[in-house]
């Protein structure tokens, strides 16, 4: 069985249609469906009232994802925990190919990816490899776009088979409860982005296997509410970059990290835009690294 915990905050109608691919799933599969919202503002939470077994759970406040992951979880009773965002949905084939992925799995399996799509069917290169410090300074530079084998998201693979990675994304990550309340479930310092990353790396580090299952085909928005937020979306990146740097790299190589954010970065980002001009992104740009400097010198 699978309890299914879904963060919301201001999903708009992509939480409906999500909780409606779910409950097209077998009662044999599904256990639960755990809704958090975080204070949504846009009335997204109301629709959860249409279905019996779905549990809405008001944080009270906007939790972030990985606190709010974790209150949910609290309420879990099955063997595995399905954290699904809101802008995703099952697909037909999907309902066969995770009952017999789960009849397969091996005792040291704990976490377990699908294959992403978008609108159009394409798959979404959703995986990544545990950066070095190499890589971090990699993808802060840009040169992983050109390069991709150089960074941790591994935009060099097709993902189109199955096979066992470091990383999976948290759009679709489902976990043995076992190894979530072994590790205490994720790590609320992360308050949005690598609170996945940093999870798996801990399953890893405790000898544990994830998987990515191209067999499970779903269908994901990407972004999600995120886009509503640039330059908060922007100053959660950096912020849960450094936080990941201060983690697992020695201090020197932080130190190294947070110097390039800040003297690297926005030239790389700054030509990114000015190559691909759109409305408003110098003002985002602008806002979020605003936000991540003061954080930075009052931490």
């Amino acid at each position: 069985m699978i309890d299914v915990i879904i963060v919301n905050w201001n999903s708009g109608a992509g939480l409906e249609a999500c909780l409606d691919s779910l409950t097209s799933l077998a009662p044999n599969i599904r256990g639960q469906i755990i809704v958090v919202d975080n204070q949504s503002s846009d009335g997204s939470e109301s629709c959860c009232g249409k279905w019996t077994q779905v549990n809405l759970i008001h944080a009270g406040g906007n939790l972030g994802f990985a606190r709010a992951c974790n209150l949910g979880a609290q309420r879990s009773t099955s063997e595995w925990m399905l954290f699904l965002n809101p802008d995703t949905r099952f697909l037909p084939p999907t309902q066969d190919a995770l009952f017999g992925m789960l009849s397969k799995l091996d005792d040291r399996t704990g976490i377990c990816g699908a294959q992403l799509l978008d609108e159009e069917g394409r798959v979404a290169r959703s995986c990544a490899r545990f950066p070095s410090p190499w890589m971090f300074l990699c993808h802060t530079v840009g040169v992983d776009r050109f390069i991709p084998s150089l960074g941790y998201p591994m935009q060099d693979w097709d993902h189109f088979t199955s096979r066992n990675v470091d990383h999976v994304i948290g759009a679709f990550y489902l976990v043995r409860r076992k190894l979530f309340q072994e590790l205490n479930g994720f790590d609320e310092r992360f308050f949005l982005y690598l609170e996945d990353l940093d999870f798996s790396l801990r399953a890893r580090q405790s000898g544990w296997n994830t998987l990515f299952c191209a067999d499970l085909k779903i269908f994901h928005e990407g972004g999600g509410t995120s886009k509503q937020i640039k330059a908060t979306r922007l100053f959660y990146d950096l912020r849960s970059r450094l936080l990941y740097a201060q983690k697992y790299f020695p201090s020197w190589q932080a130190r190294f990290q947070v110097m390039a954010m800040i003297c690297l970065e926005p030239f790389s980002r700054f030509i990114g835009i000015f190559l691909r001009p759109s409305k408003n992104a110098f003002k985002e740009l602008f806002q979020g690294y605003t936000k991540f400097l003061h954080w930075w010198v009052h931490a």
